[in-house]
């Protein structure tokens, strides 16, 4: 979400959320970053167990317990949900009234499955439900390395899955958790996986956590490693046409000096600021790696529960180390919970951080390189008014905006009288906009906000 950490607004709830539907997981991978999950090398098919006395009988919860968390994630205003564990189809109890239930309330919803503990006639329940996406998890594309990766026997069903979605139409993205047992096979997996049809891949270096330090940072990635990671990443794209990235947060002095990998200085920790996660039990916490529980949803409501995060929305944990650095407030310092779990406090510096960066140019697009491509505001855009003034506009969980008033008028105006494609240049002369309404709609482009048009009519697409 490009942008959004500029903004001066303390939101009034998350925009984004994750729900875990259960605790257990039918895989043991050593690289699991739950924090109430820890990996045990002399434990084979029993790898991943509890750590803590939870405060309730975690796996006892019901339907209705996650109807009433869902009703006030609704009342707060969140626009999109990932359900995930655990291994959320453990749960298929529930799965299905929890995907209604959102679908319902117009919330976007998705799923983060392995697919292993799924067969396909649950799969195909899917279709009488609204979801946006599915990301799921292969170790390697090397069938023996994957399963003694996660301590299972997956990796022919979680294919047969992956191919039977495709076939059907639902979106799939494949997500390879990056440590020191698998780097090398990091090119091969995505090539593998172009080949049965996949279009996203993401390559993530594994974020070590405190509960099971000893073990990860034997195999998390050095600098090197990682920088290696993304290289690969950057060539899959360009020789395969896959879409690849990272699902966590790097430090950005770590990327920067490096030719090529800009892609990768759009991604920033969002916890408690734009996010948050729900567990099992109802407690809120920054995000899926952290176990700190700010309130729980049968107790408080979740904007009351948000407010309490204020630590986060401050900058409470950005390093000093970071705190000269010109990048600070797009990088936020890298993932805060993985650096704590080597350095010891959320507000260590990572472990991956070279050093403060001076001179840094924001990666903007220019409004001259755009100016004449043709846009479309759609039709599933969604909006709700803020803290200060300001709004939030939603597309999906990658296309966000936050704007004040006056912009929101605007592209209200502009979606009124263009219902065709419009190019920026024609909205500039037409409508008569200053240098900074012409600088914000290459911030609604940039933003994902305004979708390039394909075969539009560029006669100005004017309605009225």
């Amino acid at each position: 979400m490009d942008d959004i950490s500029f903004k001066p607004v303390f939101l009034k709830a998350p925009i984004t959320m994750q729900m875990e539907l259960t605790t257990e997981c039918n895989e043991g991978c050593e690289y699991c970053y739950n924090y109430f999950r820890y990996c045990d090398s002399n434990v084979n098919n029993n790898a991943i167990r509890i750590l803590d006395k939870p405060k309730i009988n975690l796996e006892s919860q019901k339907k209705d317990d996650f109807i009433r968390y869902i009703n006030k994630i609704n009342q707060a205003e969140v626009f999109y949900v990932t359900l995930t564990g655990g291994e959320p189809f453990l749960r298929k109890d529930i799965i299905y009234d929890v995907i209604k239930k959102f679908n319902d309330f117009n919330i976007d919803v998705s799923i983060n499955s392995n697919l292993s503990a799924v067969s396909q006639r649950d799969l195909v329940k899917l279709n009488d439900y609204k979801i946006l996406n599915i990301l799921t998890s292969l170790s390697s594309f090397d069938r023996l390395k994957h399963n003694k990766i996660t301590n299972s026997n997956s990796y022919d069903k979680i294919l047969r899955n992956i191919e039977f979605l495709i076939d059907n139409d639902v979106m799939v993205g494949v997500s390879m958790v990056v440590d020191k047992n698998n780097l090398e096979d990091v090119f091969k997996t995505g090539k593998f996986l172009s080949g049965l049809g996949i279009h996203s891949f993401y390559a993530t270096p594994m974020s070590p956590t405190k509960e099971n330090k000893e073990i990860h940072e034997k195999i998390i990635l050095d600098k090197k490693e990682v920088i290696d990671v993304l290289y690969e990443l950057v060539d899959l794209e360009e020789k395969y046409k896959i879409h690849t990235g990272t699902l966590e947060p790097l430090p950005h002095c770590l990327i920067f000096h490096h030719s090529g990998l800009e892609k990768f200085l759009q991604r920033s920790c969002s916890a408690g600021t734009t996010t948050a996660t729900v567990g099992v039990d109802g407690g809120v916490r920054p995000c899926s790696h952290n176990d700190s529980v700010y309130g729980y949803l049968d107790e408080e409501n979740l904007r009351d529960i948000w407010k309490k995060m204020s630590s986060w929305k401050n900058r409470k944990y950005i390093p000093t180390e970071c705190q000269g650095c010109d990048a600070v407030n797009r990088c936020l310092g890298g993932c805060r919970t993985g650096a704590q779990a080597i350095g010891g406090d959320l507000n260590d510096k990572h472990y991956l951080m070279e050093g403060p960066l001076k001179l840094i140019k924001e990666a903007k697009n220019p409004i001259e390189t755009i100016i004449n491509k043709e846009y479309i505001i759609p039709n599933s855009l969604k909006f709700r008014k803020d803290n200060d003034g300001f709004y939030v506009l939603y597309r999906n969980p990658q296309s966000v905006a936050i704007l004040n008033e006056a912009e929101l008028n605007l592209v209200a105006l502009i979606k009124k009288k263009y219902l065709n494609s419009f190019t920026p240049n024609h909205l500039i002369q037409y409508l008569e906009l200053n240098q900074s309404q012409s600088n914000f709609l290459g911030y609604l482009v940039r933003n994902g906000i305004l979708m390039e048009s394909v075969g539009g009519n560029t006669n100005g697409g004017k309605s009225s």
